[in-house]
């Protein structure tokens, strides 16, 4: 036990097994591609998630109203309240996003104030899409992809339009959007208006729409299209 604990740490260096003989050295290529990338997917799911997000406005203030019919107090300000507090976090998204605070764009910041900003930059990413190709870039992005194959490093470097990387800033966006609206918005609304129809034991029909709508603004849901 005594010559176990006595052995030194240069000694115990020396008994260690050596690295494995089969490790390769990492090769670094370097592909450019040839062409400017000015084509990408059409933005189905930028105009998927901006009609949920004015369905979800539309019937929300439907029941709104005709909470507001009935006097029930307490049901309409709950029901305001899970319809604007997602919908102001949505603007913020886009806002940030799109980095609109550091740009002179009023008109978008008035929409957003009004609760459109989604609306307006939807019309704005079917814009740039059906401007793709037809102008000449006048300014491009370097992007360089890393990955590994066959031991060896890869790295992709292309020139990416501007009209294509505006177009992917607008996907993001909606991307977090879509996160924001299901989870602030849809899924609150939905167990509200359930639990109403619960101890009402009625449900209206603005409310059945309203819970239909929710719905459907669940992430990962079968037959929605993709981003």
């Amino acid at each position: 036990m005594d010559s176990v604990s006595d052995t030194s740490v240069g000694e115990w260096a020396d008994h260690l097994p050596p690295k494995s003989q089969h490790a390769y050295p990492r090769h670094v290529i370097r592909k450019v591609a040839s062409q400017v990338v000015t084509k990408t997917n059409p933005p189905f799911g930028i105009v998927f998630i901006t009609l949920l997000y004015c369905g979800e406005l539309a019937t929300a203030g439907v029941v709104s109203y005709a909470y507001s019919r009935s006097d029930d107090l307490f049901w309409l300000s709950l029901t305001l309240l899970l319809m604007l507090i997602p919908a102001v976090m949505d603007q913020l998204t886009l806002i940030f996003v799109h980095r609109d605070l550091t740009s002179d764009k009023p008109f978008i910041l008035f929409m957003h104030l009004l609760l459109l900003g989604p609306l307006i930059r939807c019309l704005e990413a079917i814009v740039i899409f059906y401007r793709l190709g037809r102008e000449e870039e006048p300014y491009v992005t370097i992007t360089r992809k890393k990955h590994i194959q066959n031991h060896s490093e890869v790295e992709l470097e292309q020139e990416v339009g501007h009209s294509v990387r505006r177009l992917l800033t607008h996907r993001n966006a909606f991307k977090r959007m879509a996160v924001i609206q299901a989870f602030l918005g849809s899924t609150p609304q939905l167990t509200l208006q359930l639990y109403v129809s619960v101890v009402e034991q009625y449900v209206p029909t603005s409310r059945g729409f309203n819970d239909h709508g929710s719905l459907h603004c669940f992430p990962g849901q079968p037959g929605r299209p993709g981003l």
